[in-house]
């Protein structure tokens, strides 16, 4: 019998999709999805690169933590088609929200600016919610605000950070305006006669105190004397830099001639930074009238810094007299010294002062005594502490101490020859070595006169990181370099023998023979950088060949070694 016929259908596989953006960008723990055309309408799979599949559909929804890669298939009756060429996600993360970096109060009429951390990035808003963004600049910059009420008035800002076009929370910046501060007005002022204001306290309102309250006048002095009528001008200015200002009207009448004249005397005092002045002439109270205060003395004496100052007679009936007192201070002095710490013995050092032409230089002080009157100290100055003193004004001031501290020198070491191929140097610190005028790292205190012609050495003296050096030594000249030779001594020898060998070698033998030519005894040498010692007093008293085989050069010694 024959078998049933079967039907065979073969589908061609699916294409592969495409991708409108094979990189997307997004922000960490936001949704975001990645889509893929052409399979429709067919299913659509996805799969991460490290082939795990991930979902279906022709639009994939994602929230990732980190970047990664994305392919797709189509699927076909069954039969699944290749992966497309990949969609890569890059996923940044969402910056923190900007610092409130604003002042927490503006003055009420003056122009604000918002500050927050982020600089460039930041984006300003008027509300946590509003879609629509005020400024990206740095800065928020509004206008001015009037607040005429008696309590703060609050106002409310929000600001982001965006970078990446991922944008953090939005930050509260909340300011406060100050109210205006309020000045009760000074009625008109009538003078009668030549006479000075009496203000009467000011007392602010709405203000943060204490106040600096300043006055001016069209007269030359705030508080006057006047001589025609003119304005009392008031200016406050509060802790927070708050400000405000008024003015009054003065109404000047003359009602009669000067009958005070006045002359004045003034003492210095130094140590208090101030002056003693007498007024004569006035049988009254007498007033003094600086740019911002009035001052009166019913014994016509005043104490005063300096400053400009105008003496008058109460009465109105008197003239007036300007004093300029200059004002007393320690002068401003730049000084400039070679040293900042413990110099050498042997070490020059220098001091200058730079001064205002103003201020005279009188000299400088050592120990208490006058040391020199040269601005510029330069040279080798003995140690101590060194102090300028300075004449302004009639005063005389002394700067701050400056102490030159130093440190011995060591002594000159002395250079003399050690055995048969080396110099030694003799001293008392750190040898440091000039040969054939370069110098050398190596601290030892010998050296090998196969090194140069011309050896030279000086001494260190450490002070943590201060070094002090000797004068160098006398110099020692290496006539004939050294070629292939070495040197065995004392010779004769009671059996201590020191071997120098003058080129320079990695790895020598040296061997000791009796007359016969019998071999007695053997020594490796790995450096000629130092004398080797070798002791033999265990053979007899008698002749010895002392042989030095390197480099495949031999050499012989004959040497005595005596009881």
């Amino acid at each position: 019998m024959g078998s049933n016929e079967v039907s065979l259908t073969v589908s061609t596989l699916p294409a592969a999709p495409t991708h409108a953006f094979k990189i997307i960008k997004a922000c960490m723990g936001l949704p975001f999805s990645l889509n893929a055309t052409g399979c429709s309408p067919s299913i659509t799979f996805w799969y991460k690169a490290d082939g795990r599949k991930m979902g279906e559909g022709s639009r994939l929804p994602l929230i990732a933590s980190d970047s990664s890669f994305f392919r797709a298939s189509c699927v076909k009756s069954g039969c699944e088609g290749p992966l497309s060429a990949g969609v890569k996600t890059t996923i940044y993360p969402i910056p923190q929200p900007p610092i409130n970096t604003s002042s927490s109060y503006f003055c009420s009429d003056v122009p604000i600016s918002l500050q927050a951390s982020g600089g460039l990035n930041n984006i300003w808003y008027e509300s946590e919610s509003a879609k629509a963004s005020l400024s990206t600049a740095t800065a928020l910059a509004m206008k001015a605000i009037q607040n005429t009420s008696n309590h703060d008035s609050l106002i409310v800002r929000f600001a982001s950070v965006k970078m990446n076009d991922c944008e953090s929370a939005r930050t509260l910046i909340a300011i406060r305006i100050k109210p205006r501060i309020s000045l009760r007005a000074i009625n008109a002022i009538s003078l009668t006669g030549e006479k000075t204001i009496m203000v009467p306290e000011t007392i602010p309102l709405n203000g943060t105190p204490p106040y600096q309250i300043s006055y001016s006048s069209s007269a030359k002095s705030p508080f006057g004397p006047f001589n025609s009528s003119g304005y009392l001008f008031r200016n406050v200015l509060d802790s927070l830099g708050c400000q405000a200002k008024d003015t009054t009207q003065v109404i000047y009448v003359r009602n009669g001639p000067i009958i005070h004249h006045l002359t004045t005397r003034s003492e210095t005092n130094c140590l208090t930074n101030n002056y003693l002045i007498r007024v004569n002439g006035c049988p009254l109270k007498t007033s003094a009238l600086s740019t911002s205060k009035r001052y009166e003395s019913a014994i016509a004496e005043f104490i005063l810094t300096g400053g400009n100052y105008t003496f008058l007679c109460n009465d109105g009936e008197t003239d007036t007299i300007t004093l300029s007192l200059p004002v007393l201070k320690q002068p401003n002095t730049a000084l400039r010294k070679s040293f900042t710490g413990p110099i050498c013995d042997a070490d020059t050092a220098s001091l200058n002062l730079t001064l205002d032409q103003s201020i005279q230089f009188i000299g400088w002080e050592k120990e208490g005594h006058l040391y020199s009157t040269e601005k510029t100290l330069r040279g080798i100055l003995p140690s101590g502490e060194y102090v300028s003193v300075l004449e302004e004004n009639g005063c005389f001031y002394r700067t701050t101490k400056t102490l030159l501290e130093r440190k011995p020198n060591p002594p000159k070491p002395l250079l003399e020859k050690m055995g048969a191929y080396f110099v030694r140097s003799r001293s008392l610190g750190i040898p440091e070595w000039l040969i054939d005028q370069t110098k050398s790292t190596d601290t030892t205190s010998y050296r090998k006169i196969t090194e140069g012609r011309e050896f030279y050495v000086r001494a260190k003296w450490m002070y943590k990181s201060l070094a002090c050096y000797s004068p160098y030594s006398n110099v020692y000249f290496v006539d004939l370099p050294a070629t292939y030779e070495f040197a065995v001594f004392p010779n004769p020898n009671q059996g201590k023998l020191s071997i120098e060998i003058a080129y320079e070698i990695t790895d020598a033998e040296i061997h000791l023979f009796d007359l016969k030519g019998n071999l007695l005894d053997s020594k490796k040498i790995k450096s000629s950088s130092s004398r080797t010692d070798w002791d033999i007093s265990r053979y007899p008293a008698g002749t010895y060949v002392l042989k030095l085989i390197s480099d495949g050069i031999s050499q012989e010694k004959t040497i005595r070694k005596s009881l």
